[in-house]
């Protein structure tokens, strides 16, 4: 089974109830006046070629960009994992959407549940969390390995988000309707599902400084249980299929007292992250191929590994196929209405930079933008202000004005 999670209702639950406005009415914590650079993320893959692009405060270091799962886990598709980072240890992290699958199978020694972190037919085993804290746990498990010189861990709260869960659970419905009907039709099958935004803080020390991290996601889980054709032998029990997945993951690292103004510059730098265009088109054919491979599993294993093998090396070409065709599918895929929607969703509005192609997107937090041309930006609520007198700028800067 596939991931069924819808991405725009991901960016809907995590867009405001998450991390909403102080309910006194005041303003975000975010500075009057802040200067964001534009930063190319680039894949060494596929002949260096720009696979996102993406907005940071000026002076934050910016790592990564696409992220793979394992070689052999040819079913979980390439997402992003982008780390931006503050001189001064603050973090923030828009992680990948990882798919995985947890089975518990009726064998004629038991029931036997497939090892954490192992490989079935392409995709990765991680037994499914049931439980706020359970997730809680899988995301300490996974730091602890990623930051070796972070101690004394400790989960300081693990809950579900209601406001944020229930649009989820209503993009879900259609789907839902979907697998209980063919559900239906095998007797004996059972469908539960199991979907939320959940919120996660965790506290730990490094680097002689205590850190709270806050992490924020969705999760979608689809079982199916079904009866064994080892129950025709007389063995008892059900085969369990679970297909879950986490996705839309942002974190956020800070000291306590500077959790809620990191929290808005989170949100507003997650809204400026935009894959290329190049790179949306490659991995749509990367799919459809894996896919289609998928079908063939029953072929020699050593055949559909090389066939995998060969696409990975191809990706590079279509990248340069797709550039020099000019992006046929450019204009379907920027359609005004679709454009609009996301734009209101992700908190941003859209910039006409003088001399770009396209537009820049920007947190709409902000009354007045200005460019310096060379990939950094200018954002202030002060109608006073004027760059040209700031003397700790150069360059010439230009007011940029808002796509309408």
């Amino acid at each position: 089974m596939k991931n069924l999670l819808n991405p725009a209702a991901v960016l809907v639950a995590l867009a405001g109830p998450v991390f909403a406005a102080p309910q006194d009415g005041t303003s975000p914590a975010l500075p009057e006046t802040w200067k964001m650079e534009r930063h190319e993320l680039r894949e060494a893959g596929w002949g260096n070629q720009v696979s996102h692009t993406i907005l940071a405060p000026l002076g934050w270091k910016v790592e990564g960009g696409s992220w793979y799962g394992p070689d052999q886990a040819f079913r979980v598709f390439a997402s992003q994992n982008v780390v931006l980072t503050a001189p001064d240890g603050r973090m923030i992290t828009i992680g990948p959407d990882i798919p995985f699958v947890d089975k518990t199978l009726v064998t004629a020694e038991g029931l036997k549940r497939l090892p954490n972190m192992s490989l079935d037919d392409g995709s990765i085993v991680l037994h499914y969390p049931e439980t706020p804290r359970g997730f809680a746990k899988v995301i300490v498990d996974s730091l602890k390995d990623e930051r070796p010189k972070a101690k004394g861990w400790r989960i300081v709260d693990a809950r579900p988000i209601p406001e944020a869960t229930e649009p989820l659970l209503k993009s879900l419905e259609p789907t839902v309707r979907m697998l209980q009907n063919q559900a239906s039709m095998n007797m004996g099958t059972r469908l539960t599902v199991d979907a939320s935004v959940l919120s996660v803080e965790l506290a730990y020390r490094e680097d002689g400084k205590k850190w709270s991290e806050v992490h924020a996601f969705s999760q979608c889980a689809f079982r199916m249980t079904m009866p064994s054709p080892w129950n025709q032998l007389g063995y008892a029990g059900s085969d369990t299929w679970t297909n879950w997945s986490i996705n839309g993951g942002l974190s956020f690292r800070a000291p306590k007292e500077g959790l809620d103004e990191l929290a808005f510059i989170a949100m507003a730098v997650r809204s400026t992250l935009r894959p290329t265009q190049a790179w949306l088109q490659m991995q749509a054919r990367h799919r459809a191929k894996i896919q289609q491979i998928s079908h063939e599993m029953a072929m020699d294993n050593l055949r559909t590994a090389a066939k995998i093998s060969r696409i990975q090396a191809q990706s590079s070409a279509d990248i340069f196929e797709i550039q020099s065709k000019g992006y046929a599918e450019r204009q379907a895929m920027r359609d005004e209405g679709h454009r609009r929607t996301i734009n209101t969703i992700n908190e941003v509005q859209e910039y006409q930079v003088p001399g770009a192609e396209y537009p820049v997107a920007l947190p709409s937090y902000y009354e007045r933008v200005f460019s310096n041309g060379n990939g950094e930006y200018l954002l202030t609520n002060d109608l006073s202000y004027e760059p040209g007198s700031d003397n700790s700028l150069s360059g010439d800067w230009t007011a940029l004005k808002p796509v309408r």
